[in-house]
């Protein structure tokens, strides 16, 4: 299992990156919402499997 500080730093890159797609979503860039919105779940999938 990998240290707290390394899982909490996926969940802020995720928090980064989905604020990132909800920013240009807002400014209706819809691909550069759908790339880091994926990212996103992605790094926030990838900090729940290590927790485990």
């Amino acid at each position: 299992m990998e240290g707290n500080e390394t899982l909490q730093e996926y969940y802020d890159a995720s928090l980064k990156f989905l604020r990132a797609a909800l920013s240009n979503l807002s400014d209706e860039l819809y691909e550069p919402a759908m790339a880091n919105g994926i990212h996103a779940l992605e790094l926030a999938m990838k900090a729940a499997l290590h927790s485990q």
